[in-house]
């Protein structure tokens, strides 16, 4: 289809312009490199391959023309390349939905649970199973002084040791717990720790100040994840962006909040990995609109290379302090 295209557009160039009219032969090679890009969506394959073809570089400019045009007009009419498009029907993307890249970008500092239920090193076995008896959780973190995160005791290894018949009640808590197999921090993104929870095969698992590792901060469980996933489908998979600043609640966890504002003016000419709004405000950056659209499409994802323009609007998310701060800079 693409060779006879480009030989077609040859006969048409004959009448209009013979005498900038090439060879048959050079115009249905690069309408054949162009329809394999389009189908493709594989611009370099299509080029290198012409090369390939004619072992000469007076090809490559035409086909950098072509190849270009074809894949920004295809991508128009369809998203997804000729080898995607069966997968796509039946609902396996290969690209990652909005609601996973913006999980991506939520830190584990807004769904954490700082208020847990702790046991001391030093509790004897007698206590800890009053208090296990009593609490809902499945895994509790192990701690001494100073909040130090000695290890973790999850209820399955005391319901093996409750079976044993010479159990001894002088043994503690820091007898029986286990090393913490994973710990994350405030700043791990919520994908991130989905990921790694999973590998584990982990309910709960400790966050711990960044700065000392052994130093708990709260605990972060399966059920905290898929509250945030759920609550990230429900606004962000039924209603745009821009219908989702105007209809969320202003408070997503106890201290989390999202609010667009216009860039700040010292932000101008920057970029956001320049400016690390994570570290140095607290907050994350969910989107971008850049000025000059008006359509609700014209929220993207940030891109952190790119130079921030003055009327660039961005998503923020974070605590109300961190917002506030970000507002003022």
């Amino acid at each position: 289809i693409g060779a006879m295209t480009g030989g077609s557009f040859r006969a048409l160039s004959t009448v209009l312009l013979p005498g900038l009219t090439g060879p048959r032969g050079s115009y249905a090679l690069v309408g054949l490199g162009a329809f394999l890009a389009a189908t493709t969506h594989a611009p370099l394959t299509a080029i290198f391959l012409l090369f390939e073809m004619t072992q000469s570089y007076a090809v490559a400019i035409p086909a950098l023309i072509t190849t270009i045009l074809s894949l920004m007009i295809a991508s128009r009419l369809e998203p997804e390349s000729i080898d995607t498009l069966g997968l796509t029907a039946e609902g396996k993307s290969l690209h990652a939905p909005a609601d996973r890249l913006v999980l991506e970008r939520i830190p584990v500092a807004t769904v954490y649970r700082r208020e847990f239920e702790a046991i001391r090193e030093h509790q004897p076995l007698p206590e800890i199973l009053r208090l296990v008896r009593q609490s809902r959780s499945a895994t509790f973190p192990v701690v001494g002084g100073a909040d130090q995160l000695v290890g973790v005791l999850s209820f399955a290894a005391l319901r093996t040791l409750v079976l044993e018949e010479k159990l001894d009640p002088h043994l503690e808590a820091r007898d029986l717990c286990d090393p913490p197999a994973l710990t994350l921090t405030p700043d791990d993104g919520l994908g991130e720790a989905f990921r790694r929870m999973e590998a584990e095969g982990l309910e709960d698992v400790p966050v711990v100040d960044p700065a000392n590792r052994r130093r708990l901060l709260g605990m972060l469980s399966r059920a905290d994840l898929i509250a945030a996933y759920n609550r990230t489908v429900a606004t962000l998979g039924a209603t745009s962006i821009p219908d989702w600043l105007r209809t969320v609640e202003p408070q997503w966890a106890d201290r989390y909040r999202v609010m667009s504002i216009e860039v700040p003016q010292r932000w101008v000419g920057r970029t956001l990995r320049e400016i690390d709004c994570r570290a140095r405000y607290g907050v994350a950056v969910l989107a971008v609109h850049p000025p000059g659209q008006q359509d609700e499409r014209g929220y993207e994802l940030p891109d952190p290379d790119r130079p921030l323009e003055p009327g660039d609007v961005l998503v923020l998310a974070g605590t109300a302090e961190g917002l506030r701060l970000a507002r003022a800079a």
